[in-house]
């Protein structure tokens, strides 16, 4: 900063005089401002060298140009500099005359009594600043003000006072006069101004009146008028060698002070040294620069003495220049070690330095020379940030994550099938086609063992079946036989592209996707991955998560599966997905394509018996802490238990209701009530409550008209009870279309369209004298309408309804079928027979008609399950099947 000042011949009084101060940005970051600020000095000096020649006529323009200079200090903004005591330099002034303290002043100028503030820390004489006052003292001091025309103001140093700044105790003798320049209000953090901020001068050392008593409570906290007295300072001698020695050794600990720190730097750059040959002011800049207490800048207030001053002062910034050298020598021989020591790990070997846990990591799972690369560059870039850095944390979770990965790390399969199979059949009953396939893939990797490599490349089993089949248990099987790590994703309700393939890094809170994360959990690149749900994945505007499977489940493209996170390519063929779900129609047809789906049906009752009895009532027990044998229920007993209560495909609803038996046991014998629970088909319902299913539902005296179905959903086979009702024609109208109800989709709508056109014909051609249809309206209706109800598998039970309803010949009620029909009476085959044939024994039916081009799948059932119906025919047209129902059967298909 450069301060100029114009000198002025006073009158043996005050006068205000303009000083100019350009500050400049010591970084040159922000352009040059001028700033006005206003000062005053005193001046005592009426030798004829210090008077300008034309000092009379210019006195005039200067009062005038001051009276100026004041309206652009009132709208000059404040530029602030912090100082210790939270006080902030607004500008520096110097002092023209070499102004020592109030002594200078005329003794008709001197005030006799000030305004008295309390103040936290020292302020000297020579420098402006600025200070936060109560509002009230604030309005209290500008009255006064105004009314006296005085701008004076004592401020006192008060010891005691705590950190809310509450003077209370003792007011130091000795404190500083200064003039104030301006009273502006200072905002609170509300937004109204609760304070005021006075801009004063410092002018010179002043000590209370001795009629004065130095003390001051917090609970008086008006502004006092005090009387007071100027600091008297003895003569010394400018020119001695004791005044020089002090004065060049100030300015020299001032000057390396200022090169090698910069925060002194930016605060000397608002402090001008107008008149050097002043040790009083030299004095006071080298304890204003230091950092010292505050009880320590006050003895250099309250010291007359200038030599002694300037002894304290140069005391104060000498020890002030030794701590700031000795710090920066610590830094810079941390520096200089860090360099060495980075030099020499890079002399090792070690490209950057990183935590050791990063290296430890590296040396169990060494990564790829391509993965090592990326580790090598984040780690140097990383060991050259600042914590501070917004990518600080972004590259340490990084770097953990490539660090986690298993690089390398691939379990041995075990290719015995001996072992396989135990394990496949005492973790589930049944599900031979199941174990079938799992059995030839792992035989299919044993040849390989031997052919070519020791791992067998991964592949993508889709498991479809309804709920409580075993699916995901079957997965943890697959992984028990190979003796891989297993891993679990649920997938459904997903719908963010992210889960799958991880989130960029540019995102807070980024993460790889669920495969990574599965890979880095089982510390393996080949575990087992079982991917629950996969026909429940949603769409939003975040993509497709069934599109991103793509990549991941097609082995021509996952040996490079890009994860968003790691931005590296991952080798995910040896990872053996096994992909889960209820219903194939609801996973997209190019996911579909890159899976071999193995359908796992239902069980029937036999099968939930054994299951009850080997796996379920066990670990109730186990989990209760019971004895099996405290629950006594017999084979009967569990079946009329299953066929009332548990008749869904799975074993869920059945271990529920086990689990239920065995706590109430548990209850009994706490409460000492009872030490067993005997069950039968008589008290099940006290227990378990209604029963979930009736024999009743498929009419055990079905009226004509009434036909039993077979039906098949994601959640098993069940029987559909077809209704039909007529009435008759009103008036000479012709019969309406058959009518159809039952919250039913659009194929089984057509397929009653067909059903209606068909049965007519064959009428004509059975029984040509019949006109139902001509002289009455058909209504069909399939019962519990909260059920959606589709597909072509009733068209033979539509058909088979509406002659019976027109025939007026009952259809057995123990009877179901199954099959489309076509116009011409044709039977085609349908899908879903052993789930339909589980629905059917479940629901008490004994006989059951197919379509002949279903023989094979039927051949495909257990043995079990066919011995659940006294009678199974298959036929391939409907003629046929009119004469096995409701005629002689002349020409009936062989009995199977």
């Amino acid at each position: 900063s450069i301060f100029r000042a114009q000198k002025l011949r006073l009158d043996r009084r005050l006068y205000p005089v303009s000083i100019s101060m350009a500050i400049h940005s010591q970084r040159g970051l922000n352009t040059p401002k001028l700033y006005t600020q206003r000062a005053s000095f005193c001046s005592n000096n009426n030798n004829s060298h210090d008077r300008d020649p034309d000092d009379e006529n210019t006195h005039e323009n200067e009062e005038k140009n001051t009276e100026t200079d004041e309206q652009q200090q009132m709208q000059a903004p404040a530029v602030r500099f912090p100082v210790n005591g939270g006080v902030s330099i607004l500008s520096q002034t110097g002092r023209l005359t070499g102004m020592e303290s109030s002594t200078n002043m005329d003794v008709q100028q001197f005030p006799r009594s000030v305004f008295m503030i309390p103040v936290t820390r020292p302020f000297l004489p020579g420098f402006t600043v600025g200070i936060t006052i109560s509002k009230d003292s604030a309005i209290e001091l500008l009255r006064h003000q105004k009314e006296n025309k005085v701008t004076y103001i004592g401020m006192f140093l008060c010891s005691d006072n705590d950190s809310k700044q509450k003077v209370n105790g003792t007011i130091h003798s000795v404190g500083t006069l200064a003039e104030v320049k301006n009273i502006s209000a200072s905002r609170g953090t509300s937004g109204y101004a609760k304070q005021q901020q006075l801009i004063i001068s410092s002018v010179g050392r002043i000590k209370l009146a001795p009629n004065e008593t130095p003390t001051f409570s917090h609970k008086d906290l008006s502004i006092k008028n005090v009387d007071i007295v100027p600091l008297q300072s003895p003569d010394y001698d400018k020119g001695s060698s004791e005044a020089k020695y002090y004065r060049s050794q100030i300015l020299s600990c001032i000057s390396n002070m200022v090169q090698i720190s910069s925060a002194h730097r930016v605060q000397y750059a608002h402090i001008s040294t107008v008149n050097p040959q002043e040790l009083s002011y030299i004095a006071d800049i080298a304890a204003f620069l230091s950092t010292n207490s505050i009880p320590v800048i006050q003895d250099i207030l309250e010291e007359s003495d200038v030599i002694q001053r300037a002894h304290k002062s140069l005391k104060l910034i000498s020890n002030e220049l030794t701590i700031l050298k000795i710090r920066l020598d610590l830094q810079a021989t941390q520096l200089q070690n860090l360099k060495e020591f980075t030099k020499k790990q890079k002399e090792e070997g070690t490209k950057t330095v990183g935590e050791p846990k990063w290296r430890d990591r590296m040396k169990e799972f060494p990564p790829p020379a391509y993965v090592q690369e990326v580790i090598n560059e984040e780690m140097e870039k990383y060991s050259t940030m600042q914590p501070s850095s917004s990518e600080y944390a972004t590259v340490r979770n990084y770097i953990d994550w490539l660090t986690q990965m298993p690089w390398g790390k691939y379990t041995k399969d075990n290719f015995d099938l001996d072992a396989a199979e135990k394990i496949l059949e005492e973790n589930h009953y049944g599900l031979k086609d199941v174990k079938e396939r799992i059995l030839e893939f792992i035989a299919v990797g044993a040849m390989k063992q031997q052919i070519e490599t020791a791992v067998s490349h991964g592949k993508i089993i889709c498991l479809i079946g309804s709920p409580g089949v075993g699916k995901t248990s079957i997965g943890k099987s697959i992984a028990a036989a190979l003796q891989r790590q297993f891993h679990r994703i649920a997938v459904g309700g997903m719908r963010d592209v992210s889960e799958i393939k991880g989130h960029r890094r540019t995102y807070i809170g980024s993460l790889p996707g669920k495969i990574v994360q599965a890979i880095k959990h089982a510390k393996s690149f080949n575990p087992v991955v079982v991917i629950d749900e996969i026909e429940k994945l949603s769409r939003s505007g975040e993509g497709d998560p069934a599109a991103a499977l793509l990549e991941v489940l097609d082995p021509e493209q996952n040996k490079e599966f890009m994860d968003h996170y790691l931005d590296i390519p991952i080798d995910l063929s040896q990872v053996l997905f096994v992909c889960t779900g209820n219903s194939i129609q609801s996973i997209p047809e190019p996911l579909m394509d890159r899976m071999e789906v193995i359908e796992v049906p239902g069980y029937t009752t036999y099968e939930k018996v054994k299951i009850a009895e080997d796996y379920l009532i066990p670990k109730a027990a186990k989990e209760t802490g019971l004895d099996p044998a405290v629950v006594k229920l017999a084979r009967p007993d569990l079946h009329h238990l299953i066929d009332s209560y548990c008749r869904e495909p799975g074993v869920r609803v059945l271990q529920q209701k086990i689990e239920s038996l065995y706590r109430q046991a548990a209850v009994s014998i706490v409460k000492k009530e009872s030490n067993e629970l005997v069950l039968n088909k008589d008290n099940l319902q006290e227990y378990l409550g209604k029963p979930s299913y009736s024999i009743s539902e498929a009419y055990l005296d079905a009226p004509p008209g009434i036909v039993v179905g077979l039906g098949y959903t994601g959640f098993g086979g069940n029987i559909l009870i077809l209704e039909t009702v007529s009435y008759p024609v009103s008036g000479e109208g012709s019969a309406q279309a058959v009518k159809i109800t039952g919250n039913l989709g659009q194929v089984l709508i057509e397929s009653a369209t067909v059903a209606q056109a068909y049965a007519r014909t064959l009428l004509r051609k059975f029984e040509p004298e019949n006109n139902f249809f001509d002289k009455n309206n058909v209504s069909i209706h399939l019962p519990n309408g909260a059920v959606k109800k589709e597909g072509p598998s009733a068209g033979i039970a539509l058909v088979s309804a509406l002659v019976s309803l027109a025939t007026g010949k009952q259809v057995d009620a123990k009877l179901a079928m199954t099959g489309e029909v076509t116009l011409t009476g044709r039977i085609i085959a349908v899908g879903g027979i052993k789930e339909k044939m589980l629905g059917a024994q479940r629901s008490g039916i004994e006989r059951i008609c197919l379509p002949e081009e279903n023989r094979f799948d039927f051949e495909e059932l257990d043995d079990t399950l066919k011995n659940e119906f006294t009678e199974v025919k298959f036929f391939s047209r409907y003629e046929q099947l009119y004469q096995h129902l409701f005629q002689n059967e002349q020409s009936s298909p062989q009995k199977e």
